[in-house]
């Protein structure tokens, strides 16, 4: 498998490259902005409107912060696991995908019916 552009631009191993990739990858979205939006009008004090947006953030991101944890702890290991996970999820991502979607749509039918009866 041919590595990816960004996985080449990684691959150089300039410090400079990976930070720059990293801010660009994370810049919020529309999603998150949406969501932040959401969190305001729910009208929670200062601090637990702080929580839940660390707590979204924690979640938003934990495919970056698993590994760079694991980095710190074990190194060696971090690169074996990351490296089955990603063969894992060459495999097995597009059936895994399609279960996601499955089980969303179906709660959304069924959040769609529950609001039309009621």
């Amino acid at each position: 498998m041919k590595p990816s552009k960004v996985e080449q631009l990684l691959g150089r191993g300039s410090a400079r490259i990976t930070f720059a990739l990293g801010v660009v990858l994370t810049l919020p979205g529309v999603s998150y902005l949406a969501a932040l939006h959401d969190l305001d009008n729910l009208d929670y004090g200062t601090v637990p409107t702080i929580l839940v947006i660390v707590g979204f953030n924690l979640m938003l991101m934990i495919l970056l912060e698993v590994p760079l944890a694991g980095y710190f702890v074990a190194p060696e290991r971090t690169v074996v696991e990351v490296q089955r996970f990603r063969a894992w999820l060459t495999r097995s991502g597009r059936r895994m995908a399609i279960y996601a979607f499955a089980v969303l749509g179906a709660l959304l039918v069924v959040r769609g019916v529950i609001g039309f009866v009621s």
